[in-house]
């Protein structure tokens, strides 16, 4: 069975402080969806990380039930897990970064168009700094499951901070086919 990706769209943060990444209108005709983000997002706190949020469909109030283990250098830093009602894609660079450092944060959905069943969702993400002379490496894996059920038409990602992605910031989307 060949796998094939198409990338159906992708944008790029034009300067400091959008707030919002969306995507609509995404096509029913893939079996699976993928979203990368190279991302840093705007930070007034000067943190090394900041979370990036979504939601699906435009929906408010959805609960996601989050689950994830992080780590920094060899060492585990402890799980998280809960209901959210925004969907957590994880941490990525921020301003408190070593300058121009971008996190890589990936969400793989499968199934995405299904009314019938509710949607789980696999986080990745990874970042490296070596702001303040000590390295700096966090790294994040994880899974969330979308209580609702309806299909999966149109992601929004938001900054966890409310100040924005920083400029050059790229997220795609990915529709995967396994036929």
């Amino acid at each position: 069975m060949a796998i094939t990706y198409k990338n159906i769209a992708s944008t790029t943060v034009a300067s400091d402080g959008q707030l919002k990444i969306n995507f609509t209108n995404i096509p029913q005709t893939y079996d699976d969806l993928e979203i990368i983000a190279m991302a840093r997002i705007v930070s007034s706190q000067n943190y090394k990380r900041e979370d990036i949020n979504f939601t699906v469909n435009d929906e408010t109030g959805s609960a996601y039930y989050y689950n994830a283990r992080m780590y920094s250098g060899a060492y585990a830093m402890g799980g998280t897990q809960g209901y959210s009602s925004n969907g957590a894609m994880g941490a990525t660079s921020a301003s408190g970064n070593t300058a121009g450092v971008f996190g890589v944060t990936k969400l793989y959905i499968p199934n995405y168009t299904s009314t019938t069943s509710r949607k789980n969702i696999i986080i990745d993400q990874s970042q490296m700094s070596t702001s303040g002379g000590d390295p700096y490496w966090f790294t994040e894996i994880g899974g969330m499951n979308r209580q609702s059920t309806s299909a999966i038409t149109s992601l929004q990602f938001i900054t966890n901070n409310g100040q924005g992605f920083a400029q050059n910031s790229t997220f795609y989307l990915y529709g995967i086919k396994n036929s």
